[in-house]
């Protein structure tokens, strides 16, 4: 309920929705909760990602009743029933995260 109503309600105007929703959580769970409340508002929202070997990233603009939903069109690991714990490796190294990360948020 606090989450939807920061989206309801959280606009610059008072007691208005907010415009875009932007996310980068960590877990499939939360892009899901997020997607929950997204769909049920109406609200759009861009999905973004990366890896943890920092590889890859992904973009996602999810506009209700547009386009897909995140649940509909999850990211490869999950699409493929895989556990996205399998992408965390032990002694991977991460160095360049923070530039994956930089360049896949100024997109």
């Amino acid at each position: 309920d606090h989450f939807m109503g920061h989206l309801s309600k959280g606009g610059l105007a008072p007691d208005t929705p907010v415009d875009l929703v932007l996310s980068c959580v960590d877990n499939f769970q939360a892009r899901m909760a997020i997607n929950q409340a997204c769909a049920e508002l109406g609200q759009r929202w861009m999905e973004s990602g990366v890896s943890e070997d920092a590889v890859s990233g992904h973009i996602q603009n999810i506009v209700p009743g547009e386009t897909a939903c995140f649940g509909c069109a999850p990211p490869l690991i999950v699409a493929r029933e895989g556990d996205e714990r399998e992408l965390k490796r032990e002694g991977v190294c991460a160095a360049s995260l923070p530039t994956t990360m930089g360049l896949v948020a100024a997109l």
